[in-house]
């Protein structure tokens, strides 16, 4: 488990192609100080907003709810 402090730099150490460019343009327009020193849920919310639009959560959320088991066998369902 991350200490709270170092979450960002451990998460911006493992992104890779698109995610890193994203996040290489944020740093640049915030400066790397700032960037290192935003929270994680605030970074957090910025990935979300960035690469899992809201239509896309609430589909997922939708096929969530919707979930049926078929039949009565939860041997057979596994």
């Amino acid at each position: 488990k991350c200490k709270e402090k170092d979450r960002v730099k451990f998460a911006m150490a493992t992104l890779r192609g698109r995610a890193l460019t994203w996040w290489n343009g944020r740093t640049k327009v915030m400066g790397i100080e700032a960037a290192k020193h935003t929270p994680w849920s605030e970074v957090k919310k910025w990935m979300t907003e960035e690469f899992c639009p809201r239509s896309v959560i609430q589909r997922m959320e939708d096929e969530l709810y919707n979930l049926r088991m078929k039949g009565m066998d939860i041997d057979g369902y596994t």
